[in-house]
């Protein structure tokens, strides 16, 4: 169903909006009217840029999906690059990022030698950190503080660092404090664990942590099996491998004591 976008005063724009996917990428659909000029719809995106700048997301990709150019195009053919990389949000400006978005937009059409561009104007924001209900709540200017895990942890440690440092003033700070804390959503990026490597570990473990070869702490209540858990030796994230080589079944405690210890 399309809806219109709201701007930051809440304003209705002449731009509309549904939740779309392309090729197994879902995301923001922003329209605009077939043939015609529409300031709104460049205020539209703005806005949406805006919005997805302010709740840390670093970057997304566009692609255009109106109809004559799904008939020619792939999806790889569709997408709007800025200097062959996907769009940059973090630390742009965002009027100049649309402008260039733009730019680039009017390149992809059917016929390289017409004049002018797409005037459908019809695009597809992606980004495997924004959920439909998100894309939903940036159009509508309902999107809540959003934050990454990392940032939010990171923030969060520093936070009691300076509580161990001020421990004279604690009490009182405890006193005058909200019970009820701030509400906030968090993204973060995970990598696709490969299933049987998991169960290949667990299995050579026989109910025993690899580490301090004790054995486990407890049996899962959904099936009856040895709670452990299987960690990287060299993290995904520091181009580790996702092998049986490369992984072991640890306890809670040993597992921490790998991301966290000495």
């Amino acid at each position: 169903m399309l809806e219109n976008i709201l701007d930051f005063n809440g304003n209705v724009l002449n731009a509309k909006f549904e939740i779309g996917s392309d090729e197994g990428k879902e995301g923001l659909v922003l329209h605009s009217w077939s043939g015609q000029k529409n300031s709104a719809y460049n205020s539209a995106l703005e806005i949406v840029l805006k919005r997805l700048q302010n709740l840390n997301i670093k970057a997304i990709r566009i692609f255009i999906v109106s109809k004559d150019l799904l008939k020619f195009f792939n999806q790889k053919d569709r997408e709007v690059l800025l200097k062959g990389k996907e769009i940059i949000i973090a630390n742009s400006d965002i009027n100049r990022l649309r402008k260039d978005i733009g730019s680039e937009q009017t390149k992809i059409k059917i016929n390289p030698q017409s004049k002018g561009g797409n005037p459908t104007k019809k695009i597809l924001l992606y980004s495997p950190n924004v959920s439909s209900e998100l894309w939903k709540d940036i159009a509508l200017n309902k999107s809540k503080n959003v934050t990454t895990l990392k940032e939010f942890n990171e923030a969060l440690e520093k936070k009691i660092t300076e509580s161990k440092l001020m421990r004279g003033g604690r009490e009182e700070r405890l006193k005058k404090a909200n019970k009820r804390p701030e509400e906030i959503e968090v993204v973060s990026k995970t990598f696709k664990r490969n299933a049987d490597v998991i169960t290949a570990v667990l299995d050579r473990a026989n109910g025993f942590c690899e580490k301090c070869e004790s054995k486990a702490p407890f049996i899962r209540a959904k099936d009856n099996t040895p709670y452990l858990e299987v960690h990287h030796v060299i993290q995904l994230a520091d181009g580790g491998e996702d092998s049986v080589e490369n992984a072991i079944a640890v306890c809670p405690n040993c597992h921490r004591e790998c991301h966290y210890g000495i």
